[in-house]
């Protein structure tokens, strides 16, 4: 939710035949965004970062949070988790000497890369608002795609419907310039703008029964897969929540402001123009009621 303090937690396995001891999970965020690159894309949350008292022993797993922060963009922005511990440090952990540490380094190829890395941008939408809700739900929603290569690239925004949605008529639009397929130069970004076509209507019972319905939204650069994003379909949300920074409540209070006064300026001219116009009326009826002196001369010869 925007403009107020949210919390993430992260789940931390040790798949190691030793304990993992000093570790220190570090959190950050950003826009919504495919192609994103190392450290540049990314800012850290508010907890920036938590230590684990006592270790995780081998095989053991661990919740480790909150992790506060307040989002800026709606809808929902990309997180980004790192963990480090002794003798196990992530790639993008300075003190691991890795020359992708210091960036930039697209995170395309560092998170496949390294288990000590998560990156999420999975999006819930509503599946209980039935064929409306999840069409609102894509109206105004934006992200941006980048392209993290150091060339000119053919950019392609492509939409993966689910079967349950397919099989029902929906389908996906790009409304921004070049729509799926467009260049961008090395580094460059473009705002995309996906719309739903809606299709045949559903229920809640029939996402249930389907299981997990999701809307993939992948971007690639010159045929390699750089990024993406996942809407899943929740079954129980009717409508996406209401968000708004808080200086976007400030503006709108103004605004609704700034109209009421107008409004009532408005009726206060009309009234005086109201009064006016009674009093021209006035003085044209007492003009039509006075008495009128016709002169008329007449030469004679």
């Amino acid at each position: 939710m925007v403009g107020r303090t949210n919390h993430a937690y992260v789940r931390i396995r040790n798949r190691g035949t030793q304990a993992a001891n000093g570790v220190r999970i570090s959190g950050y965020h950003c826009r919504p965004s495919a192609g994103l690159v190392w450290p540049d894309d990314w800012k850290p949350m508010t907890t920036a970062s938590l230590t684990v008292a006592g270790g995780i022993p081998s095989g053991g797993q661990v919740v480790v949070g909150p992790f506060a922060w307040r989002p800026r963009y709606r809808g929902h922005e990309c997180m980004f988790m790192s963990v480090s511990a002794v003798g196990d440090r992530a790639n993008t952990d300075l003190a691991s000497a890795m020359p992708c540490a210091a960036g930039p380094a697209p995170m395309w190829q560092l998170v496949p890369c390294d288990n000590n890395l998560g990156l999420r941008a999975v999006i819930p939408v509503p599946g209980a608002g039935r064929r409306r809700g999840l069409v609102r739900a894509f109206r105004r929603r934006r992200f941006w795609a980048s392209n993290p290569l150091p060339r000119t690239a053919k950019m392609e925004i492509r939409a993966i419907m689910p079967s349950f949605l397919l099989a029902r008529g929906w389908a996906m639009v790009f409304d921004n310039p070049g729509g799926g397929s467009f260049s961008l130069g090395p580094r460059n970004t473009r705002v995309i703008r996906p719309r739903l076509i809606g299709g045949q209507n559903f229920t809640a019972a029939d996402l249930l029964a389907a299981g997990d319905v999701a809307i993939v939204i992948a971007v690639m650069a010159d045929g390699l897969a750089v990024g993406g994003l996942t809407f899943t379909l929740d079954p129980k949300m009717c409508a996406l929540p209401r968000e708004e920074l808080e200086e976007e409540a400030e503006e709108r209070a103004e605004a609704e402001k700034e109209k009421e006064q107008e409004e009532e300026e408005e009726e206060e001219h009309e009234r005086v123009v109201h009064v006016e116009r009674r009093g021209e009326r006035a003085e044209g009826e007492r003009e039509r009621d006075r008495p009128r002196r016709i002169r008329l001369e007449v030469d004679l010869d």
